[in-house]
């Protein structure tokens, strides 16, 4: 079995139930990171996204 494929399947089953669980942080603003929730203001890790699509 090819791995992204498998990979793909998985998170297309449990998609619905983990942005149910996750939603409040997901859609957070600020945007915040990990466990610890920390804001992207600090971590960077988007870099400019300034004209991106989300």
């Amino acid at each position: 079995m090819d791995s992204v494929s498998a990979n793909r399947r998985f998170w297309n089953q449990i998609s619905s139930a983990y942005q149910h669980e996750h939603n409040p942080q997901i859609g957070a603003t600020p945007r915040l990171w990990g466990t610890y929730a920390i804001p992207d203001a600090h971590v960077h890790a988007l870099g400019d996204v300034t004209g991106k699509r989300s």
